[in-house]
């Protein structure tokens, strides 16, 4: 039973990979990987608020806030926010992200 399994997974395997691509999901990937996304943040709660294109739903993230992929997440001390309302930037990506709400 097992060993007749195995082929219907592989098969499975094989068609998941040759599934052709959505251009429109790759550009939207491309484009949200390479542009920052802009926002304001607040002093009190040192947040970043965007709203991602194409929502209408506001999204919080931390000023400072560095993430590394497999590696430590700590706030940067320059791009806390210090201004009430000041312009803020969101950097999304794979391999990590920055929230920088500064003068930097």
């Amino acid at each position: 039973m097992k060993t007749a399994f195995l082929p219907f997974l592989l098969a499975l395997a094989v068609g998941a990979i040759a599934l052709p691509a959505n251009s429109a999901t790759d550009n939207s990937l491309d484009r949200r990987q390479s542009a920052p996304l802009a926002g304001t943040c607040t002093i009190a709660d040192n947040q970043c608020t965007v709203t991602f294109p194409g929502s209408t739903t506001p999204y919080n993230f931390t000023c400072g806030l560095t993430i590394i992929l497999a590696g430590p997440t700590y706030i940067y001390e320059p791009d806390r926010c210090t201004v009430e309302g000041h312009s803020c930037t969101v950097s999304l990506a794979i391999l990590g992200g920055r929230t920088r709400c500064g003068s930097s």
